[in-house]
């Protein structure tokens, strides 16, 4: 068996490994968590990388709008008892916005409560749990609510789109702020077609920059998928010609998983009904796909929030259930993910590394032989080749007297015809 042929095998073994412990469109059962926090709708909730938390800010409960703030713990799926959060909160508010900057910040804009509607910036530094105050140019957005934001894969920009305003009116305006000098912008020079007026729509923005938002709702529920290019500046039409296709929905959410797809959730349908299912639409092929998902169920639901965290999982928490209830609930779904996110996930963890290290002695054991038997061959080689070695010298001057030099020059010529010489 030569080394090519060991390293397939390797290389094989692992995948199937590893394949075998993936875990996809599953809900996963946890404990219910200590220290929930108020039943609610119309809230956000966005991931900090650094410490593996989620933040929840906002939402209203029984027409009452909040304006504080709550922590889970990703690791341990358990809220934080309590949040020392300092500096001045945004006005209490629900159906707003809210996505993760660069500066690990989460942004907050818009939203509404019983008395008016917002355009307004709020800044909360995830790290240090404080809202920061920000200088904010450029023209805003008009105030709005039930709008969607998502930001490029880099934190720096901030896409704002659609919503209603306090007249009533449904809105397809695109704006951008520029996160690291919070300056507005309104893109209105788009080519393409134009997209639908919408609010309590969903939407993504994919890692090659093209902005997809799905479903929403301006009168009626709208079931259709509008795709914006950034670099191009273009909108198209990007739903599918297929047969199976999910409901048109509105207060449904998204999210993008680690196999290039846009899964959504939930959601009220045309009769105002609660949805549970799953979909998955591919950004590369344009097309939908229902989900078959194994685990537990979970309720129907709508006016949720959903993010994904950095275990490859989509985290849904609170909305208003298929009882009319407010809920505070949450549920884990894998996108694509590991068994590590079972409860078992200590002992999984050792026997992962236990597979990981064996597999990397072995790979290590492999390539030495591999060594050992390249150096014997070249050994062999060079010996027959100096066993063969051509008389020319010999031949040529065998009785002429060389002095130092000429002898020293004719055996660094020799030398360098040696097949087997390491190149300097």
């Amino acid at each position: 068996m030569n080394h090519k042929t060991i390293l397939v095998v390797l290389f094989l073994y692992i995948s199937n490994v590893f394949s075998a412990i993936i875990v996809n469109d599953t809900w996963i059962q946890t404990p219910d968590p200590d220290n929930a926090p108020l039943a609610r709708q119309g809230h956000v909730t966005v991931v900090n990388p650094i410490n593996n938390t989620m933040i929840l800010f906002g939402g209203q409960n029984s027409g009452k709008a909040y304006n504080t703030i709550s922590k889970l713990d990703l690791v341990s799926d358990q809220w934080m008892k309590f949040v020392n959060v300092t500096g001045m909160p945004p006005a209490v508010r629900y159906s707003h916005t809210a996505v993760t900057s660069y500066r690990n910040r989460m942004v907050v804009f818009g939203g509404r409560n019983s008395t008016r509607f917002y355009n307004d910036v709020a800044v909360y530094d995830m790290l240090t749990d404080k809202w920061v105050s920000v200088v904010v140019t450029g023209t805003p957005p008009t105030p709005r609510a039930g709008h969607t934001a998502v930001v490029d894969r880099l934190g720096l920009k901030m896409y704002i789109y659609g919503g209603i305003d306090k007249s009533n009116n449904y809105l397809s305006d695109l704006h951008v702020l520029d996160l690291p000098t919070f300056t507005w912008s309104q893109l209105v020079n788009s080519t393409g077609v134009k997209a639908t007026e919408r609010a309590y729509h969903a939407s993504i923005i994919t890692p090659l920059g093209i902005h997809i938002s799905f479903g929403g709702y301006n009168g009626k529920a709208l079931g259709d998928v509008v795709c914006y290019n950034i670099g191009l500046n273009k909108w198209f039409r990007c739903s599918p010609s297929q047969t199976t296709l999910p409901d048109a929905r509105y207060m449904h959410s998204a999210v993008v998983s680690p196999l290039q797809k846009m899964v959504i959730f939930g959601g009220k349908n045309t009769a105002g009904t609660p949805l549970s299912d799953v979909w998955n639409y591919d950004f590369n092929t344009y097309q939908w796909s229902s989900v078959v998902t194994g685990g537990y169920s979970i309720d129907a639901r709508y006016s949720h929030s959903a993010v994904a965290d950095v275990f490859g999982s989509m985290l849904i928490f609170g909305g208003v259930s298929s009882d009319g209830s407010e809920s505070n609930d949450f549920g884990l779904y894998n996108l694509a993910s590991t068994v590590l996110r079972s409860s078992n996930d200590g002992a999984v963890l050792v026997v992962i590394l236990s597979l990981v290290g064996t597999l990397l002695i072995i790979l290590c054991a492999a390539m030495d032989y591999m060594k050992e038997q390249n150096d014997a061959e070249k050994e062999a080689l060079r010996a027959k080749a100096k066993a063969a070695e051509p008389k020319l010298f010999s031949k040529i001057i065998p009785k002429i007297p060389l002095g130092p030099k000429a002898e020293r020059f004719f055996n660094e010529i020799k030398t360098s015809l040696d097949p087997m010489k390491e190149p300097p």
